[in-house]
């Protein structure tokens, strides 16, 4: 999957700036009773590592007035959709 490196959000006063994020893909739980081996799994998850707001790119801690978990909410969902279209396109490639 591609998937961008960084997302562009706007703060309540319309000023632009860009988000870098660390995201993991999740992990479904399964159990395989041969083995005795098995996963919980866990869902997938997002964190905002930089920041950017025209100036380079600096840590989140530097803008405590961000709701870095509410950015991380919104990136986990536009990840979902880009995941859900690529893989749509990759279906519909292999049925032509």
């Amino acid at each position: 999957m591609k998937l961008p490196l960084a997302f562009e959000f706007f703060t309540d006063d319309d000023t632009p700036f860009l988000v870098r994020y660390d995201y993991d893909r999740g992990e479904a739980q399964w159990f395989d009773a041969s083995a005795g081996v098995g996963s919980p799994g866990h869902d997938p998850c997002a964190e905002v590592t930089e920041v950017n707001f025209g100036k380079g790119w600096e840590t989140p801690e530097n803008y405590p007035q961000l709701n870095i978990e509410a950015i991380e909410a919104d990136i986990l969902e536009r990840l979902a959709e880009i995941e859900s279209e690529q893989y749509a396109d990759r279906d519909e490639r292999e049925y032509e």
